[in-house]
């Protein structure tokens, strides 16, 4: 099952490769993997490694952070946060 920050980074990229025209194969051509990994990406049911958030970011033309915009902004979309963006500590 996909978590919530998942699916958000997974919209964030497939958003970000359809506003530049591009098909998965060749973003996964130019992140190092495979069109099936991409896909699994893009719907959250796959987690990226940091790494391969990274090479995505590279080949995209973003910063990593673009994956993230925009998370956290309708309250508690993070397990063990406090719906005030801090861990809960008990």
């Amino acid at each position: 099952m996909a978590d919530a920050i998942d699916q958000h980074v997974g919209g964030r990229l497939s958003a970000r490769r359809h506003s530049l025209g591009l098909t998965l194969q060749e973003v996964a051509r130019a992140a190092g993997t495979t069109l099936q990994q991409v896909h699994k990406y893009e719907t959250g049911s796959s987690r990226m490694t940091p790494a391969r958030l990274w090479s995505l970011a590279k080949a995209l033309g973003v910063d990593v952070n673009y994956f993230f915009e925009g998370f956290g902004k309708t309250g508690s979309d993070v397990a063990g946060d406090d719906g005030r963006g801090r861990l809960k500590t008990g």
